[in-house]
């Protein structure tokens, strides 16, 4: 039988109990909102399970990521911008013919040039459409397809994806993001280029036009880069954009960057070389000696380093591995 007070002491632990309980599902509800956890998807890519201890408390949380980089409005308005372009492209890959000899001879004063037949430069250049059709039945881009990060030349850190080639309409279609601030994956385009975190490119393939591409710069300053470019060896791309406004895509210009682009996949970790010279074309071919050397970088193939091993390792590659490989993004 039990007594009157046994029954009092029950409704008092009873009450407690409650209480505890109550205060416990406050805790839970408030508590990640007074303290959210800064989890960005381009800190963790992928679909991952993350687990961080934050006051000996450890905590999971499962990032699923949807990697369709062109469902991205972004993206979707480049590759129009692009192909609004491409009777350009034709054009300037006439009047860069007409100059194959002189650019032949300026590339060969590039760094990692070195092993490059003038010859064939002067070849490719001249020549382009005889190459376009010997590129269908190769991934093009897959020596770049990796994580890659690095110094450019100004000293500003540089996070770069080249992604997957993808199959597009018969065109061959490589998503590239470009941050000064981490590693942008597909999910977080938008949210990245309206915040001024990223810059975006794409580098695409067709029998028709050959080798073609395009930047949108949005970090420091609006501007587009359209790009041609010449497969010059498994290993090695060249470049020759110029630097146009958004609005004035058409304009005439004579200035042009003229890049150098050098991977070396058999380096650990993997290693991915630019060096850019910007030159006048017309009718004549001038190079602006004031800035030679101006513009270049080194980087590697990693998952994203800290702000630490960039400052003090990028160059003695310190904090950049592990390596991801070649195509395994």
């Amino acid at each position: 039988m039990k007594h009157r007070g046994d029954c009092n002491l029950m409704k008092r632990h009873q009450h407690r109990f409650n209480s505890v309980v109550i205060l416990a599902v406050i805790f839970h509800v408030i508590y990640p909102i007074l303290n959210p956890l800064n989890l960005n998807a381009e800190d963790y890519p992928g679909n991952s399970t993350v687990s961080i201890t934050r006051n000996q408390v450890a905590l999971e949380k499962t990032i699923a990521v949807n990697q369709d980089w062109f469902n991205s409005p972004a993206f979707k308005n480049m590759i129009q911008t692009h192909d609004q372009f491409l009777p350009e492209f034709t054009r300037w890959r006439a009047l860069f013919a007409r100059h194959a000899d002189t650019i032949a001879r300026l590339i060969k004063t590039f760094p990692n040039s070195g092993n490059l037949s003038e010859d064939h430069l002067r070849q490719i250049v001249a020549n382009p459409e005889k190459m376009f059709d010997s590129l269908e039945n190769k991934n093009v881009f897959a020596p770049w397809t990796n994580r890659w990060s690095g110094k450019w030349s100004n000293g500003a850190a540089q996070y770069h994806i080249w992604d997957t080639t993808r199959i597009i309409n018969g065109r061959m279609i490589q998503p590239v993001t470009l941050s000064e601030n981490s590693f942008i994956n597909a999910c977080c385009v938008e949210r990245n280029i309206r915040s001024r975190n990223t810059d975006i490119a794409i580098n695409l393939y067709s029998r028709q036009y050959g080798i073609t591409g395009w930047v949108s710069k949005n970090q420091h300053q609006r501007i587009e880069l359209p790009h041609i470019g010449y497969l010059v060896n498994d290993s090695t791309l060249l470049w020759i954009c110029q630097i146009k406004s958004p609005g004035e895509l058409s304009a005439p210009g004579n200035r042009w960057f003229v890049f150098l682009e050098t991977v070396n996949n058999s380096a650990i970790p993997r290693e991915y070389h630019i060096f850019g010279q910007p030159v006048f074309i017309t009718e004549t071919f001038g190079v602006e000696a004031s800035e030679y050397g101006m513009h270049h970088g080194v980087y590697y193939s990693t998952k994203a380093p800290t702000a630490r091993s960039l400052q003090d390792g990028a160059d003695k590659k310190i904090g950049l591995i592990p390596d991801i490989g070649p195509g395994k993004v």
